[in-house]
């Protein structure tokens, strides 16, 4: 391929300098469309019962900062770049008991009430931290923090709770963040 492409001659546009045919390296900037995404995808994802009797849920995202483009080269070829630091807040509550493989039970309305109303204020309650969520690195590595800073449980509880956040909604989250990764190319 030489200058006497036609694809080459870029200075026939009469002075404004137009991408033609998306044939040069194009950038278009998706963090706003990330931060909706993330927003959309990541809250109410759950791990339930699994694992030291808790159940976890991501309550919001709370922040999501650095960066996320999408780009184009030679009209065709799309790539996906992003390098996020995301902030998630999380709760969790002792997982519901389990039945008695199908044996029949007469509910004790009172202390069923009673439990409803102690599993409202989740036990444990804090921040799942993403130091570097990013296109280049290898997503079984990501590095995260979990800490539990509220809730009305103990602190054996709060520490019981985050070990439940890494160990089983981390993994819950890193699907979707996957998700995100692929809908983000498509995008």
């Amino acid at each position: 391929m030489g200058e006497d492409d036609p694809r080459w001659i870029v200075e026939e546009r009469s002075g404004d300098g137009k991408n033609i045919n998306g044939w040069h390296w194009q950038e278009v900037n998706r963090m706003a469309w990330s931060k909706q995404r993330l927003g959309e995808l990541l809250p109410g994802t759950e791990a339930a019962g699994s694992g030291g009797g808790w159940s976890a849920r991501i309550t919001a995202v709370t922040s999501v900062t650095g960066d996320a483009m999408l780009t184009t080269r030679k009209g065709n070829k799309r790539f996906a770049f992003y390098d996020l630091k995301l902030s998630l807040a999380w709760e969790a509550a002792p997982a519901a008991p389990a039945t008695d493989g199908g044996a029949a039970t007469v509910p004790d309305e009172a202390a069923d009430g009673e439990a409803a109303a102690q599993q409202a204020e989740a036990a444990a309650s804090g921040t799942l931290d993403v130091a570097e969520f990013g296109s280049g690195s290898d997503h079984d590595d990501i590095e995260i923090t979990v800490t539990a800073k509220g809730g009305s449980g103990s602190s054996a509880d709060k520490d019981a709770a985050a070990r439940h956040a890494r160990q089983a909604l981390w993994p819950a989250v890193l699907q979707r963040l996957e998700q995100f990764a692929r809908e983000l190319a498509e995008s």
